[in-house]
């Protein structure tokens, strides 16, 4: 959740909120949540601590994340045996907070652009940010008018060092408050952050599945736990693991991060919409990427929504709603209610337009038995593989299935009105085989063409 805020520190929208603290108790509480977890993997975690002068202004909230980030990352990318160790030092004008491991180290290449936001580091086992971490340690040390450096013998040791400046003089009065907050309520685990629930328009979307797609183990469990009340979730960490089980499951949403390995948001959207079974599933795109052509990139991908982090909680919610709803109204108006005769008022949107319009097209050779889907998409100049994926986005129907829809609709027409055989309407309808027209006009309407007919009388 703290790191979702990194968009805010870009929007100017962060104030400091620093007040006169004892730095020693405050990483020394720090420490104490990772002593546990030093033990249970038999790592070597050190303290030094003392000060002879410790009281120091800084925004607890704010510092808890950036000792608490390099701390992480620190253990999370610790050698065999492991060594962690935490130090303060002090000069004149400056305190100085040092966290040191020993592990494979950075290379002078990742070096540069360690503090860069998305930057990845190379290797598997490198101690570089995996999207925003670093960037969010320097952006909040930067804020307290403090500095970051990092020293790494490959193979060694590797020390991050969090300098802040003494005294208060370098700080403004808006930046300036007396902490209410004790050292213990910023360590505690915060809990997620409490939607307010609002009425919303029935959509009736409860229960539909939804595709999460996110490499951050605790963001994609935040987003679980909030979407988890309304939706079926289903996870995936990258691209490729969330393209099999959209296939294998077709959900009725995706949610998918940009930045993840092996395959990004960016690309997954564009294969999903590129694939003619799925193409009709709406896709969310979530990303601290929030710059315009970022989202112009998003859109030329085929992606449905793009909201940028952090994103309020309950907006997600409602837009997911909405996408699910308007894409099964569209295939309820549009599919299982289609009407051959016309209608007084018809919205005139793009999918309204592209339907009246292979509608016209079937009726004209709905006696033709040959009429197929293929040429269809020529009378409506289009490709097969583009008329294939706007029909079923519309209508979550194939082209065939749709065709084969309107020739069983104007079937049932004709049974109603007129007094033709049933052999002589498959004639009209253009099917060729009366076994397989009966098959499927029971499978839509539930009776035989015989027994349908006698009911409408």
């Amino acid at each position: 959740n703290q790191l979702l805020e990194f968009r805010k520190i870009e929007a100017g929208k962060i104030k400091l909120q620093a007040g006169n603290q004892n730095i020693t108790s405050f990483v020394a509480t720090l420490c104490e949540a990772f002593d546990e977890l030093a033990e249970s993997r038999n790592i070597s975690f050190k303290k030094q601590l003392r000060l002879k002068e410790p009281d120091v202004y800084f925004d607890s909230e704010r510092l808890g994340v950036v000792i608490n980030n390099l701390l992480s990352n620190a253990f999370k990318f610790v050698g065999t045996p492991g060594q962690v160790e935490v130090i303060l030092s002090e000069t004149s004008t400056e305190v100085s907070i040092l966290i040191k491991n020993n592990g494979k180290g950075i290379s002078n290449q990742d070096m540069k652009h360690l503090f860069e936001r998305f930057y990845q580091a190379s290797g598997k086992r490198s101690v570089g940010s995996s999207g925003i971490g670093l960037a969010l340690v320097k952006n909040y040390v930067e804020l307290h008018k403090g500095r970051v450096e990092v020293e790494s013998d490959p193979g060694h040791l590797t020390t991050f060092s969090v300098i802040l400046p003494k005294g208060n003089q370098h700080l403004s009065d808006d930046e300036l408050k007396q902490s209410e907050n004790s050292i213990d309520q910023v360590i505690a685990t915060q809990p997620l952050p409490v939607v307010k629930k609002s009425r919303s328009v029935n959509t009736g979307t409860k229960g539909a599945r939804v595709m999460l797609v996110e490499d951050n183990e605790e963001v994609r469990s935040y987003l679980s736990d909030l979407l988890a009340e309304e939706f079926e979730i289903l996870e995936a960490a990258d691209g490729i693991e969330a393209f099999d089980l959209v296939i294998e499951h077709k959900p009725q949403i995706v949610i998918s991060d940009v930045m993840m390995p092996r395959m990004d948001g960016f690309e997954l959207c564009q294969k999903i919409k590129s694939n003619d079974t799925v193409a009709h599933i709406p896709v969310v795109l979530l990303t601290a990427k929030g710059a315009p052509q970022d989202q112009l990139f998003g859109a030329r991908k085929g992606a449905d929504l793009y909201l940028t982090k952090p994103f309020e909680p309950e907006l997600l919610i409602e837009k997911v709603k909405q996408l699910i709803a308007s894409r099964d109204f569209l295939s309820e108006k549009y599919s299982k209610k289609v009407k051959l005769e016309p209608t007084d008022a018809v919205i005139q949107s793009d999918e309204a337009v592209l339907l009246e319009k292979a509608i016209k097209i079937v009726e004209k050779n709905i006696s033709d038995p040959h009429f197929d889907s293929d040429i269809l998409a020529k009378e409506l100049a289009m490709s097969t593989s583009t008329f294939y994926r706007r029909i079923k986005k519309i209508t979550d129907k194939t082209p065939g299935e749709f065709i084969k829809t309107i020739k069983l609709k104007r079937a049932a027409q004709l049974l109603r009105e007129t007094n033709l055989t049933v052999s002589e309407i498959i004639e009209d309808v253009g099917y060729q085989d009366i076994k397989n027209f009966r098959k499927n006009f029971k499978q839509l309407y539930g009776q035989t063409p015989t027994d349908y007919r006698k009911t409408k009388e």
